[in-house]
């Protein structure tokens, strides 16, 4: 996966025009949503007053879905809140939305327009510097008592009703979307200096680079800038400027690990000072359609801190006409082992089988709820290889006398959905693909394709990412995320297997990556597999 995959762990361990709710642009289905009487969830919405006639039209849009949806008032303190949400939940619920912002640290929440947040106190995480307390909505999920999430919980962390009916149209506009082109496959990797010291760093980097091959499905695209100048995916134009114009060409999820600020992201080590990945001033240069917005993953210490005197990193993500649909982000210091349980189980969640769940997840709130309970549950509960090999990474950067299922706890809570919990997912249906294992070097590689829908295919042939290619004197400079030597595109029916045949531009020995998308009208496939070009004699 090349190194910078290293990025998805670290952590910083010791850091002191918006669109209507009834408007939906181009490229987005129209029609009304059916609702699923399979599927149909129940969720609580802790609603303030301000925001009742603002809420409405996300009310009759999930109701139109077959979602129960029952409204309650917000509460002048967590602990009121709390009792109000065990009085109202009921045996079917599965998610709670809570809408505004939460008050300055030490203020009392005013429930005409705030939802107020629990303070905990830090335990593990005070052995890296963190405050004596976090600010988290995390005891919310716990309807019975017994210390363990119940619920999904997101919030829409938002100031205004325009606001929160622009966040409505986003929602709307991305769960309606038709556009189901490669923006789908993606991922995107924004990388900061880990900061443990070398051996600690290269360690990391070793562990992360199998955890992230084992778990990460093969057709998965992923795409790296890493942060430090020099490195193989260090970008050649500015660092800043290739993050925003990565992030415009589309991703499905957007993943930043490195060190964070309350406002901002790292500064990358360029100049006297430095600047950062991404501020306020660099957001306002994020462009993407609505209907393809990431949902955005923060690994890194502060930026979900919404209870700041300021707007956190997450929220000024999260409210940009042009930002994700959804963050997640940490609201205090964080540290490499939770960040690495937390973020592996999400991947498990949204790309495999669930721990709750024997399929990928179908609404963001379902993966988070299950990316918590793993957090959550003793580990003689969660023996398989994945989780062997991050427990291999604790030893190594965890503080001495620490228990791993207490910093696992400890981020649960650290970390919070900015979000709509309901968010649909669209999880692609499974293509079968089929190859020999291997060909003689210049003979056509045949892939047949074994597609679930009909629609737009295109089969991709691809070398490792972090494999470096060989410049070729008078070329220009080869990105290293462009690993696709050949691609084709063609038609494929449901059920009707079909036949690629594909030549290398170049000669090409070893390993050789077969990615496959298929574009749908309503929906989405994708598949992969590998081959090996044998060389010529």
């Amino acid at each position: 996966m090349g190194l910078v995959t290293l990025a998805m762990l670290w952590v910083c361990p010791a850091c002191n025009a918006q669109l209507p709710a009834a408007q939906l642009p181009a490229g987005v289905a129209e029609s009304v949503p059916v609702a699923d009487p399979l599927s149909a969830p129940s969720v609580i919405v802790v609603c303030p007053s301000r925001f009742r006639a603002a809420i409405a039209p996300w009310l009759d849009y999930r109701e139109s879905q077959g979602v129960t949806v029952r409204v309650i008032d917000s509460q002048p303190t967590a602990a009121a809140l709390t009792d109000s949400i065990r009085q109202h939940a009921t045996a079917s619920d599965q998610f709670l939305i809570l809408i505004g912002d939460t008050p300055v640290i030490g203020s009392t929440a005013d429930p005409a327009f705030q939802v107020p947040m629990h303070y905990v106190a830090t335990t593990v995480s005070a052995k890296f510097g963190s405050t004596p307390t976090m600010a988290t909505d995390y005891p919310y999920a716990d309807v019975d008592g017994d210390g363990k999430s119940d619920l999904a919980v997101g919030r829409l962390p938002v100031d205004t009703p325009p606001q929160l009916a622009a966040m409505i149209g986003r929602i709307r506009a991305y769960e309606s979307s038709v556009d189901f082109s490669r923006w789908r496959h993606r991922i995107q990797l924004v990388g900061g200096i880990g900061g443990f010291g070398m051996l600690a760093d290269a360690a990391i980097e070793s562990v992360t680079r199998m955890m992230v091959t084992a778990s990460l499905p093969a057709e998965v695209r992923t795409s790296v800038a890493y942060g430090s100048p020099g490195h193989l995916f260090y970008p050649r134009e500015r660092f800043t400027d290739s993050v925003s114009n990565r992030y415009s060409q589309g991703c499905r999820f957007w993943v930043y690990a490195g060190h964070g600020m309350v406002d901002r992201l790292d500064q990358v080590p360029r100049g006297p000072t430095g600047m950062p990945v991404l501020d306020n001033n660099s957001l306002r240069n994020l462009k993407c359609d609505p209907a393809t917005a990431p949902i955005a993953v923060l690994l890194c210490c502060f930026t979900g801190a919404i209870d700041a005197s300021v707007d956190s990193f997450a929220e000024q993500m999260l409210l940009h006409e042009c930002g994700p649909i959804a963050v997640i982000a940490g609201n205090r210091v964080t540290m490499p082992y939770g960040n690495a349980s937390l973020t592996m189980g999400l991947i498990d969640s949204i790309y495999g089988q669930g721990f709750r769940t024997a399929a990928p997840a179908e609404r963001l709130g379902e993966a988070w709820l299950d990316a918590i309970t793993r957090l959550e549950i003793d580990p003689a509960e969660d023996r398989s290889q994945l989780r062997t090999m991050i427990d291999a990474i604790a030893t190594l950067v965890s503080p001495a006398g620490t228990k791993l299922a207490d910093e696992r706890s400890e981020h649960a809570a650290l970390y919070g959905l900015l979000g709509d919990p309901l968010l649909k997912l669209h999880p692609p249906s499974k293509v079968v693909v089929e190859t020999a294992t291997g060909f003689d070097f210049g003979q056509p590689i045949d892939v047949t394709v074994n597609s679930p829908i009909d629609g737009q295919c295109v089969v991709m042939l691809d070398h490792p990412l972090g494999e470096q290619r060989r410049a070729v004197p008078g070329q220009p400079f080869i990105d290293p995320n462009e690993i696709t030597l050949t691609q084709q595109t063609g038609p494929v029916q449901s059920d009707q297997p079909k036949t690629f045949s594909l030549s290398l531009p170049e000669s090409r020995t070893g390993l050789i990556s077969i990615r496959v998308h298929i574009a749908g009208q309503r929906t989405w496939a994708s598949g992969a597999g590998q081959t090996f070009v044998r060389p010529a004699n």
